[in-house]
């Protein structure tokens, strides 16, 4: 009996010695998810850009990485409950809406068009109203996916207490389009979008009679706690502004590389009474 037992205990020994170096050369995955409501096209059309930057910053970090896109909050919100991420790219107001849900810690920021900083625009048909507060009527955009922090951030005010109604739709130019024909109140575009749209003769019919401050641009999150991987992360996205072999990469994700991450994103977060930025009233003559 004895010679038996001391059989088993070496058994186990053995068994614990041979599964301990592969324990230890393990190798956590470092998969992301980029989570953009209202942004065009899907998922499946969004996988080859997926697989590249995967495959891209798998080379640099040197651990095994895939990547998924949601361009809608419904099937985002249900992958992270599977807690499949470690980290991501979202827009601000996907951050802002479900931060407390899904805890999400930036350590790094997107530079859509080189901007570090972020604004949110309210334009108007020319025949409106210069004053948002006695505005009536539909405001679209695809911003209006994440309403409340639009809302609070851009008007210093929840949903319900604005005098128009919030709409969110992913064809932006349309918005525009039915503002400039007088079918809505208003359109709310980001920087880039303003920048990109406004050379368009719809932009003749339309007017900007109000502005957030300066915004955080989309944040990269890491979700939990960080570990040894989310600085050889940093690192490897902040390098590639600086990379040939990343150009046609960071182009197809629309940024011209990635920076530090915004320090009033925690504030935002977690804002002190008082702390609501309103926005600035555009003049106009």
């Amino acid at each position: 009996m004895r010679l038996l037992i001391s059989l088993v205990k070496y058994t186990l020994i053995l068994l614990t010695l041979m599964i301990a170096p592969l324990n230890a050369n393990a190798v956590e995955a470092l998969d992301f998810v980029i989570i953009q409501p209202g942004a065009p096209g899907n998922s499946a059309e969004a996988a080859p850009v997926m697989e590249a930057l995967a495959a891209y910053l798998q080379k640099k970090v040197g651990v095994p990485i895939q990547g998924q896109f949601f361009n809608e909050n419904e099937p985002a919100l249900a992958y992270l409950a599977q807690k499949k991420a470690k980290w991501g790219i979202v827009s601000l107001g996907f951050y802002l809406a479900n931060n407390q849900q899904y805890p999400m810690s930036a350590f790094a920021s997107t530079r859509p068009n080189g901007l570090n900083k972020d604004t949110w625009h309210l334009l108007v048909n020319t025949t409106e109203t210069s004053d948002w507060r006695s505005l009536n009527g539909i405001v679209a955009g695809n911003l209006l996916f994440s309403p409340e922090p639009v809302a609070h951030w851009t008007f210093g005010r929840s949903v319900t207490e604005l005098p128009f109604n919030l709409k969110a739709t992913p064809n932006t130019l349309q918005a525009l389009r039915n503002v400039a024909r007088g079918k809505a109140a208003g359109v709310i575009l980001d920087q880039v979008q303003l920048d990109t749209l406004k050379s368009l003769d719809t932009f003749k019919q339309l007017k900007l009679i109000h502005s957030s401050q300066a915004l955080p641009t989309s944040p990269v999150v890491w979700f939990g706690v960080r570990d040894a991987h989310t600085e050889k992360l940093y690192t490897a996205l902040a390098h590639m502004a600086n990379d040939s072999e990343a150009k046609s990469l960071l182009e197809l994700l629309r940024t011209q590389g990635f920076g530090a991450a915004d320090t009033t994103l925690q504030e935002m977060t977690n804002p002190a009474p008082g702390t609501a930025l309103p926005g600035k009233t555009k003049k106009t003559k």
